[in-house]
């Protein structure tokens, strides 16, 4: 985090490696102007986070909340299900997270959609559209997960209009970042009942103040933010490391060079 390494900042410092994706919060002066070399580590959390994204979409369709209620009650309830097979899920973001999420709901023969500012195949993906475009597919979604960097493009990019557009019983999965999602709007969608519920793995404040009404709704999941979560991190960003130090040592382009411009 930008405290902890900003003190070591010296005339000589040349390259930060991050032990993270996301790298707003780390935009020193140095950096921004191309003093000092930024990578991150994109990749390290693709596996836990694509797994948590499917088991939010199988705890929705298998109500298993209701079960653990049920059970607590002692309560031999019959409940409606449904499957993933043959739904349809948007992927806002076809970067490494979105495109493992891809490959895992083809197993559970989903439709698979998603967007993508470069328009090209992206294997497991039925079809990928403009970011521009997505109000228009919105509508064609049962599960809307988003997968994408926080830019100044993507920052509110889902409103009141594209709430407006999703199905009554549209789930929606956050594991990109809060700014993303217009939250008043949000709150309101599920409050209201506009969409059938929400996964929440990153919020606008974190952590998630006490009083805020996300916790209080029967539809709602809040994760505080720790769906990358996994034994196996710590030796994927050593790798990472390891291969980039190496690459410093003898003058090669490193790997992940975050771009402050593009946000990515």
């Amino acid at each position: 985090d930008r405290g902890d390494y900003l003190k070591f900042f010296t005339p000589s410092l040349r390259w930060v490696q991050l032990c993270s994706t996301g790298f707003s919060d780390n935009l020193t002066p140095e950096i921004i102007k191309g003093e000092v070399v930024l990578t991150n580590a994109p990749g390290i959390h693709t596996i836990p986070i694509a797994e948590s994204v499917v088991a939010a979409m199988l705890d929705h369709a298998k109500r298993l909340k209701q079960r653990r209620i049920d059970q607590g009650y002692h309560v031999w309830g019959n409940v409606k299900l449904s499957e993933l097979y043959g739904s349809t899920v948007l992927l806002l973001g076809l970067g490494n997270i979105g495109s493992r999420v891809a490959r895992l709901c083809k197993a559970f023969e989903m439709r698979v959609i998603g967007t993508k500012r470069r328009l090209e195949e992206v294997e497991n993906v039925d079809l990928v559209f403009p970011p521009d475009e997505l109000r228009h597919y919105l509508q064609e979604a049962d599960y809307v997960v988003i997968a994408a960097p926080l830019t100044p493009l993507t920052e509110n990019m889902i409103g009141p209009e594209e709430f407006e557009a999703m199905k009554d019983s549209a789930y929606l999965i956050n594991v990109g970042r809060g700014r993303i999602v217009d939250e008043a709007a949000m709150v309101e969608a599920l409050g209201a009942g506009r969409i059938g519920g929400a996964y929440l793995d990153c919020h606008v404040v974190e952590p998630l103040p006490p009083d805020h009404p996300l916790w209080d709704l029967d539809n709602v999941l809040v994760i505080p933010h720790d769906s990358h979560s996994s034994p196996f991190i710590g030796d994927r960003i050593v790798d990472i490391f390891c291969e980039n130090l190496r690459r410093y040592m003898k003058g090669d382009p490193l790997l992940h060079v975050c771009d402050p411009a593009r946000g990515y």
